[in-house]
């Protein structure tokens, strides 16, 4: 069957920003769903590519986390 959520986020001890482009073209961005994290939820989501940019408030700086990607409405930062 097909899955009616589909969450991005990035756990982190940063603050962090999440821009994902969907298979339709659409942009969509986060910046603090769940302070300091990010986190994108697509409720029936299409197939396809979703390329996903984790990015940082302060240029020139990388910060380390986890990006998740989950079905599982209970899952989150």
């Amino acid at each position: 069957g097909t899955s009616k959520l589909l969450r991005f986020y990035f756990d982190t001890e940063e603050d962090t920003t999440l821009l994902i482009n969907t298979p339709s073209g659409e942009w969509v961005c986060d910046d603090d769903a769940y302070f300091p994290d990010p986190s994108i939820d697509f409720a029936d989501p299409a197939t396809g590519v979703y390329d996903i940019w984790v990015g940082s408030f302060t240029e020139g700086t990388s910060h380390s986390g986890t990006l998740s990607v989950t079905e599982q409405s209970s899952n989150h930062p």
